[in-house]
């Protein structure tokens, strides 16, 4: 397994029929995944309600409803949940439908090969993992960009109360030398008049 899919990792495996779910929870089991089933659209927004898992391989056709419900679901409320589509009926259109709404791949089902599920369930583990470094790092990011904002904002008023404090001690000199300019023209003045 990849240093970033953790073991024990959670998998939402929501297929209607008993026999295929049974044999991807053993198998999937089998290979470190923490897997739960469901049957139905209903059990499997209960699921994710209950405790969102990390990835969910979900059967486009269910029988009170859409798996494309369940991938809908996880983009607007559990974006962090990957989802893996499968279907028995596959078209270009259903692909193309289920890539869009943003699942993670699509499998065609009778899956003949389980290590390929395997595989694939740990490469949406793999992006899960990046995705939410990259928000980590990109979180970090924006607090160093605040702190240097924070910190420009105050040296540009430290070097504007200093440079009001210079202006006023310029000031402060030119006002001491006019007064000095005046005596001395005054004192001119009156050593000029006999």
């Amino acid at each position: 397994m990849s240093g970033a899919v953790k073991r024990g990792a959670r998998v939402l495996f929501v297929d209607d029929e008993e026999a295929i779910r049974r044999l991807f929870e053993t198998y999937l089991s089998g290979e470190g995944f923490d897997v739960r089933g469901a049957s139905r659209l209903s059990e499997a927004l209960e699921e994710l309600a209950r405790d969102a898992p990390e990835v969910v391989v979900v059967d486009k056709n269910l029988p009170d409803g859409s798996g494309l419900e369940v991938l809908h679901t996880c983009r607007t409320s559990y974006p962090d949940v990957e989802v893996i589509v499968l279907t028995g009926y596959p078209s270009l259109e259903s692909a193309i439908d289920a890539l869009r709404l943003g699942a993670f791949d699509y499998i065609i089902k009778p899956v003949l090969d389980l290590d390929l599920v395997s595989q694939k369930l740990r490469r949406a583990l793999e992006r899960r993992h990046y995705r939410l470094e990259n928000r980590q790092v990109a979180g970090e990011l924006a607090s160093s960009l605040d702190q240097v904002q924070t910190s420009l904002d105050g040296a540009q008023k430290a070097l504007h109360d200093q440079a009001l404090e210079e202006l006023d001690r310029h000031l402060a000199d030119a006002v001491r030398a006019t007064r000095r300019a005046r005596a001395s023209q005054a004192k001119l003045k009156g050593d000029a008049i006999p």
